[in-house]
Formats: structure tokens, C-alpha cells, sequence
């Protein structure tokens, strides 16, 4: 009898906690949907589900963040300014944050509902506090992936970048002219020719053209982008007649690069194969033993 009064009054606290948590959560939303409707409208909503709700991840941003982001928020501005770019990093650096702490709302209801219904004992109550905790660091692996697939696509298309500069180069034009024809004939709509054209962008609009190679460079963030504008750089600023030559080197060790990312790839996609391989592997092994177990047991 003691054990069930338990069981209810957990229950009781879960079912008053659910029941405020979505109070808080639909009330703010409401009153702050306005004030922060501009401030969400350019996001896509396939790409952010918790769109409609991010006026309360934002509003308890401001409550609690008071602009010093700490090591941890500078970690999570160097992601989201390699993916979205430097100017756009405190913007999605904030979406990100709002957006983590909807989860966790989220899935805290949801979490006590599921304990109300499993009747569960006191200690899924410390579920409440570690679960979302956990959910916290978790939401960052988006982040992750997001920028490891960009990284993957600007090293796919650099080499027949390199390439292109090689060719261009070898055939009279200065590196402005190559960025500029490059970027103006690309169609391509990767993270790699974006740079390229955001470059272009900002050489036109009078930034110093060494200054505009070198952002470029950590935009990109792969060594062979550095060694590339390290040699542009050179020649601007020295000259140098070896710098096809060098070019010509770089392109070829892009392309070995290139080739060994597509074999690591492969051997990792190889490898991610096994798991569910073996899964099913045990899966057919029962189907097909449990009748003959049961048969020799006389069950069946």
C-alpha cells in the first residue's frame, strides 16, 4: 500500500510539472511570437522544426545570456561560423541555443507523460534532470555533421578549383580575373563556389585583395586552401615565375587527396554496414532456431 501511495504521488508531481512546463512553453510562445517572428523568419522550416516554437528558446536566451558566450559558446561560434560563415555566426549560434533548449522542454514533457503512464517509482524523477542534461551536448552533434559534410564538399570540389586557377592563370589572367571568372561562371551551388563568389563580392566592393584571399582561406578551412593563398600571396607580392609550377603541384596533390577521402569514405561506409548486417544476421538466425528449439522441447 505504501509503494502504490509513492507510485501516485509521483505521478502527481510529474502530471503538476507536465502540466506547467507546457503552460510556460505555449504562453511564451504566444506572447513573444511577434517580437521574435523577424528575427526567425528567414530560417527554413524543413530545416528547423522547432521553428514555431523558438520564441521561447529565444526569450529564455535572453533571460539567462548576458552576451559572454564562455569557452563552451566560443567552441559552438567556431562551428557555426565555419558553416554559416563569420558574420552569421552569433545569429545561428543563438537559433542553435534556443533550439536546444525547446528540445529539452519538449522532451521533459514528454518524459513525464510516459512516467505517468509506466507509474513509475521516485527515482525516474532524476531522470527529469540528467536526461535533458545529456539531450544538451547531443543537440550539438548536429552542428558536427553539418559541418563535416561541408568540409567533405569543399575538399571534393577544390581540386578541379585548383585546376581552374592553373588553367586560367596559364592563359594570361591575374588571380582577381580568375576568382572573378571562376565565380562568375560557376553554376555549381556548393559551400566551396559560394565562398568563391562571396570572395569575388568582396574584392569588388574595394576590400584589400590580400585580405580578401586570406578570409577566403579561413573560411575554408583545409590546409590545402592555406597553401593556395599562401602562393597567391607570394606572387602578389613578390612575383615569382615557378608559381604554375606550383599551382600545377597543388593541383596534382589535390586530386591524390581527393582520392584517398573517397577510399576512406568508402571503407567507412563498408564499415557502418556491419552493424545492421550482423543485426539481421541474429534476427534470421532466431527465426529460424527458435522453431526447432521449441520442437525439440516439445512446446510445438
Amino acid at each position: 500500500m505504501k509503494g502504490v501511495t509513492i507510485v501516485t504521488f509521483v505521478s502527481w508531481i510529474l502530471l503538476i510539472f507536465a502540466v506547467l512546463l507546457t503552460g510556460i512553453l505555449l504562453i511564451t510562445t504566444g506572447l513573444y511570437g511577434k517580437k521574435y517572428k523577424p528575427y526567425i523568419l528567414p530560417l527554413r522550416s524543413d530545416e528547423y522544426l522547432t521553428k514555431p516554437l523558438l520564441p521561447y528558446g529565444l526569450f529564455l536566451l535572453d533571460l539567462i545570456w548576458r552576451g559572454h558566450p564562455g569557452e563552451y559558446g566560443k567552441k559552438l561560434l567556431r562551428k557555426t561560423g565555419f558553416i554559416y560563415g563569420l558574420d552569421y555566426a552569433p545569429y545561428y549560434y543563438q537559433i542553435h541555443m534556443a533550439g536546444k533548449l525547446v528540445y529539452m522542454t519538449v522532451f521533459e514533457i514528454i518524459l513525464c507523460f510516459f512516467g505517468i503512464v509506466a507509474k513509475s517509482e521516485p527515482l525516474f524523477l532524476a531522470l527529469l534532470i540528467l536526461c535533458p542534461a545529456i539531450l544538451f551536448f547531443l543537440c550539438d552533434r548536429v552542428l558536427d555533421e553539418i559541418g563535416e559534410k561541408r568540409l567533405q564538399e569543399i575538399r571534393k570540389d577544390f581540386p578541379d578549383f585548383v585546376g581552374k586557377i592553373t588553367l586560367l592563370m596559364g592563359a594570361g589572367l591575374n588571380v582577381r580575373q580568375t576568382f572573378e571568372k571562376i565565380g562568375s561562371d560557376s553554376l555549381k551551388d556548393s559551400p566551396l563556389y559560394a565562398e568563391i563568389k562571396r570572395t569575388v563580392s568582396e574584392l569588388q566592393s574595394g576590400k584589400s585583395e590580400i585580405e580578401c584571399y586570406q578570409t577566403f582561406a579561413e573560411r575554408i578551412r583545409i590546409p590545402e586552401g592555406n597553401r593556395l593563398i599562401g602562393i597567391i600571396i607570394q606572387n602578389i607580392r613578390i612575383g615569382g615565375a615557378a608559381m604554375l609550377r606550383e599551382l600545377e603541384s597543388l593541383s596534382g596533390e589535390c586530386l591524390a587527396v581527393r582520392k584517398n577521402n573517397a577510399y576512406r569514405l568508402a571503407e567507412e561506409a563498408q564499415a557502418k554496414l556491419i552493424f545492421p548486417m550482423i543485426l539481421m544476421f541474429i534476427a534470421v538466425l532466431l527465426t529460424v532456431m527458435t522453431p526447432a528449439i521449441l520442437s525439440m522441447r516439445g512446446l510445438i
